[in-house]
C-alpha cells in the first residue's frame, strides 16, 4: 500500500513536468509555423472606371472631406479643383489601361 502512495505521489509531478514540456513544445511549432513565407500571388490589375458625371458639384463635399476644397474658395475655384479632379481620375484610368496592355 506504502509503494502505490510513493508512484501516485511522484506520478503527480511527472504529470506537470511533461504537460509544461508537452505545452512549451507546442508553442514553439507554431511560432515556428508563422515564419513560413507565402509566395505573392498574381493578381490581375483592376481598373476603377469612374462613373459619368452629370453634376460635378455632387462631388464637392468629398472634394471638402479631403481637404482640397476649402469654405473660403468662391465658386470658380471650386469648380477649377472639381475640374481637375476629374481629369486625374481620368488619367489614372487611361495609365491603368495601359499598364494592364
Amino acid at each position: 500500500m506504502k509503494n502505490n502512495k510513493i508512484r501516485h505521489a511522484l506520478s503527480i509531478p511527472a504529470f506537470i513536468v511533461m504537460t509544461s514540456f508537452l505545452l512549451s513544445c507546442s508553442t514553439h511549432s507554431e511560432t515556428a509555423e508563422l515564419k513560413i513565407a507565402v509566395p505573392a500571388l498574381d493578381l490581375p490589375v483592376l481598373c476603377k472606371k469612374m462613373a459619368p458625371i452629370m453634376d460635378i458639384w455632387k462631388l464637392e463635399p468629398i472634394l471638402v472631406k479631403k481637404g482640397k476644397i476649402k469654405e473660403d474658395m468662391d465658386k470658380a475655384e471650386k469648380e477649377k479643383v472639381i475640374r481637375h479632379y476629374i481629369n486625374n481620375k481620368t488619367k489614372q484610368y487611361k495609365i491603368c489601361l495601359k499598364s494592364k496592355n
